[in-house]
């Protein structure tokens, strides 16, 4: 009941115009199996933004934290050092 709401407000706001003036490096994540890859192109934001990187999470869904806490450990800080 809580979490659908936010959902259909974020709809009101189109961010692909926006993407281009994030200027800090950003980290696009994305589960291998997610069942969200219908609904947004991950690739496509990493793109859109100046300082994207686009990285998938071998093996994990929609919920990666979750699903695989060691493995996305490892790819921010791989992320933070490089």
């Amino acid at each position: 009941r809580h979490e659908a709401p936010l959902f259909m407000g974020s709809m009101h706001f189109n961010p692909w115009p926006v993407l281009e003036n994030i200027s800090c490096p950003a980290l696009v994540l994305e589960g291998e199996y997610t069942e969200n890859k219908g609904f947004i192109d991950f690739k496509k934001v990493a793109k859109a933004l100046p300082k994207g990187i686009y990285r998938v999470a071998a093996g994990a869904g929609h919920l990666i934290p979750m699903e695989n806490p060691q493995l996305t450990i490892d790819i921010i800080r791989d992320f933070f050092t490089s």
